[in-house]
């Protein structure tokens, strides 16, 4: 093996750079989902992997301890489910973080800014 076939042996596994999360902007809410990445670039739902938690219908598991109903009659733990309804909406800003090669997004949460 010369040197140059050993140095393109090395530049050809070189990583490409991690590009970090980034902000996307949603153009059309879910289930259609088109988000807005830079000036150029719009991903659907063919290139975005989606948190279930963003979408509307999101349901998670609930204990709340020491609840009371009035004080005749405490409760002390209440189980049960807790459903989201709100959902992505045009103009809301995403948390997006890119697969290496960058076909694939995976959108986490909804970005606020303070």
């Amino acid at each position: 093996m010369s040197m140059t076939d050993l140095a393109q042996l090395l530049k050809d596994r070189e990583n490409k750079p991690y590009l970090g999360p980034q902000v996307g902007k949603v153009i059309s809410p879910p289930p259609g989902i088109k988000v807005q990445l830079g000036d150029k670039i719009i991903l659907d739902n063919d290139h975005l992997v989606i948190a279930a938690s963003v979408l509307s219908g999101y349901e998670r598991e609930i204990t709340i301890d020491g609840a009371t109903t009035t004080a005749a009659s405490p409760i002390t733990k209440i189980d049960g489910k807790l459903k989201f309804n709100d959902s992505l909406k045009a103009g809301d800003e995403v948390i997006l973080i890119p697969s290496t090669d960058e076909q694939t997004y995976y959108l986490i949460d909804k970005a606020v800014r303070l």
